[in-house]
This record gives structure tokens, sequence and C-alpha cells, in this order.
């Protein structure tokens, strides 16, 4: 993971805020996207 990623697991609160994303406001103009919570792995 030293190469990629952040180098560590995400919080609760970061995976909370991902999974709040959609259902506020600031996601008014995404729609149809998969939004892998991955830590940057899959850059």
């Amino acid at each position: 993971m030293a190469e990629r990623g952040w180098g560590r697991i995400g919080t609760p609160e970061e995976i909370a805020a991902v999974v709040a994303l959609p259902c506020s406001d600031a996601a008014g103009d995404v729609n149809g996207v998969a939004l892998p919570v991955d830590g940057g792995m899959s850059l």
C-alpha cells in the first residue's frame, strides 16, 4: 500500500461521509456512478 493509496484503513467517519454523499445537496449533479471506497487503491 505504500506505492498507492492512503497506506491506512479509512476511519468510520470517512466511510460514513462517502455513504452520506449521495443523499446530500452536494451530489446534485452526480448520477449513475460507482464510488469505490478503497483508499485510492483502484487509481
